[in-house]
């Protein structure tokens, strides 16, 4: 196992999803194109899934056996019909769970929620 952070990611995208459903990869790639018309996005691509960050994470989407967890860091509680019940929130960033079952679960709501992570990820106020 590696030491530390590097700035190489561990894996590509592609060898994150290998594997998963076309609609996973599809779901990627929505998620993927609403973050770039946002702005940059690194993508830290690991076996588990893959991490998106700018000033600070904003999102992990890890692919499992029939499912996505889209995990979302935003400034409060939302509301959305995929949401799973929240933990404990920290101070000033709420993380958020949702499933993903199919390439239709990924709503306009769900995209909007993605450029509100992403705003709140960079925002330095």
């Amino acid at each position: 196992m590696g030491q530390g952070h590097s700035c190489v990611p561990g894996s590509t995208v592609e060898a994150s999803l290998a594997g998963a459903p076309a609609w996973m990869r599809e779901c990627y790639a929505a998620i993927s194109r609403e973050l770039r018309r946002c702005g940059p996005v690194h993508e830290d691509a690991v076996r588990v899934g893959v991490f998106l960050k700018t000033d600070r994470k904003l999102a992990e989407f890890r692919p499992r056996a029939k499912t996505v967890r889209l995990t979302l860091w935003l400034p409060g509680p939302v509301e959305h019909p995929r949401l799973l019940p929240l933990a404990e929130p920290m101070a000033a960033r709420v993380y958020h769970h949702f499933t993903l079952r199919s390439i239709d679960d990924l709503d306009e709501e769900l995209l909007e929620l993605v450029g509100e992570a992403y705003d709140f990820a960079t925002d330095s106020g």
